[in-house]
C-alpha cells in the first residue's frame, strides 16, 4: 500500500494540474514560440546544459517564467522553480504539435 498524499504534496499536484490547464491553450495556439521568451542565455564556452530529456525543451529561466506568470497566475507563486519547470515540459510535450514528418 502506498503512503498518503500530504497536505502540501496534495496542494502542490493541484497546483501544477491548475497552471498545466491555464498554459493548455496558450501553448496551443504559440506551438514552439510560446516558450521562446523563458529561454535561458545559452551556456559559456566549455559549460553544458542539457535540454529536458523527454521534450529536447532547452533550459528556461524560472525567473524570466514567474515574471511572465506572477500578474497572470498569482497562485502560481507558491511552485517551486522545478515545478514550474515540469509544467513547461509537460505543456511541451502534450500540446506542441510534433513536426511533420517527410515521406521519402
Amino acid at each position: 500500500m502506498s503512503d498518503p498524499i500530504s497536505v502540501e504534496g496534495a496542494a502542490q499536484l493541484r497546483g501544477r494540474a491548475r497552471l498545466l490547464e491555464f498554459l493548455k491553450f496558450r501553448v496551443l495556439a504559440s506551438q514552439e514560440s510560446f516558450f521562446d521568451a523563458w529561454r535561458a542565455e545559452p551556456p559559456l564556452a566549455g559549460d553544458s546544459v542539457a535540454p529536458a530529456p523527454t521534450t529536447g525543451l532547452p533550459p528556461l529561466d524560472p525567473i524570466a517564467f514567474r515574471q511572465w506568470l506572477q500578474p497572470l497566475w498569482p497562485e502560481a507563486m507558491a511552485l517551486s522553480d522545478s515545478d514550474l519547470r515540469h509544467c513547461l515540459e509537460q505543456a511541451h510535450r502534450l500540446y506542441v504539435d510534433p513536426p511533420l514528418r517527410r515521406q521519402p
